[in-house]
C-alpha cells in the first residue's frame, strides 16, 4: 500500500479542486445521478486483494442513458 504524506497531496491537488470536487460529489449523492459499483476482494491466505472501482455519473438523454468516465 502506498501512503501519501501533505505535501505528497498538495503537490498534486489544490484546495480549490478538492472542494469543488466534493462538492460535485455531494450533487450527484444528493439526485442519485451515479452508479456506484460493488466493492470486490479476493482472499489469498493472509493477503487480500482490493478492487476499487469508481462511481460514474449517469448522463440521460433522448437515446437513453449513458456513463461518463473520468480520467
Amino acid at each position: 500500500m502506498i501512503y501519501l504524506s501533505e505535501k505528497d497531496i498538495l503537490h498534486a491537488v489544490t484546495v480549490a479542486e478538492v472542494l469543488d470536487t466534493v462538492e460535485e460529489a455531494m450533487l450527484l449523492y444528493e439526485t442519485k445521478d451515479f452508479l456506484m459499483p460493488q466493492r470486490m476482494h479476493i482472499d489469498h491466505g493472509d493477503n487480500v486483494l482490493f478492487l476499487m472501482l469508481t462511481a460514474q455519473r449517469v448522463r440521460h438523454s433522448s437515446t437513453g442513458s449513458q456513463l461518463s468516465y473520468r480520467t
